[in-house]
């Protein structure tokens, strides 16, 4: 796992979870007041990471990789680290591009923040290569958002800034299919639909 922005706490969860596996942690200062058995900190910057993960580097870490892009959230950064990474990515690995929190991205409905453009980007250009399963992340990525963006209260670890609180209204389950808005409803089979006022977001 490479992680581009200091996460030590990632390190934990490879315990908890029984994963066998090591992070390479990445960051524009070098981390020298942390450290963790399963975190290598190293120091690079996300605009030039050949730098830092040269061929022999990039040839000697055990597979299969989890590339997380989590550094100052700009397209410069978010591009070249989508550009040097797709040549060495296999199949069933993966690239996640973080991009802050959700009431943060429901004020540009458009998704035109820096990570969006280059994500938007590089999907045109790898367009070619991705694989159907590489595809079907992307569209479960797309639902998961839309629908937190129709949920207007903080539940568990769905927090908003603008809904702050949880609300007795929305303690229902959202269905969405692609190309429909989302709808809610109060038990998962969708037996009983709610009536949770919300405005609908369509995936």
């Amino acid at each position: 796992m490479a992680e581009i922005d200091e996460r030590p706490w990632l390190g934990d969860l490879l315990n908890n979870f029984g994963i066998d596996g090591h992070i390479q942690s990445i960051d524009i200062v070098r981390v020298a007041q942390l450290s963790h058995p399963r975190v290598t900190f190293l120091e690079g910057d996300g605009r030039a990471l050949g730098e830092t993960l040269t061929a022999k580097k990039l040839a000697a870490l055990p597979r299969p990789w989890l590339i997380i892009e989590d550094a100052d959230h700009s397209y410069e950064t978010s591009k070249h680290v989508l550009e040097f990474f797709h040549p060495h990515l296999e199949a069933g690995e993966y690239i996640v591009v973080e991009d802050g929190i959700i009431s943060d991205l429901s004020n540009d409905p458009a998704c035109n923040s820096g990570p969006h453009r280059a994500l938007k980007e590089f999907d045109q250009i790898a367009a070619g290569n991705i694989s159907t399963s590489s595809a079907n992340f992307v569209t479960l990525a797309k639902l998961v958002a839309t629908a937190a963006l129709w949920r207007e209260e903080s539940r568990g670890a769905h927090f908003r800034t603008d809904f702050p609180q949880p609300r007795d209204d929305w303690r229902v389950h959202s269905v969405q299919l692609l190309g429909s808005a989302v709808r809610s409803v109060r038990s998962i089979s969708g037996a009983e639909p709610a009536t949770a006022s919300a405005e609908s977001h369509q995936a």
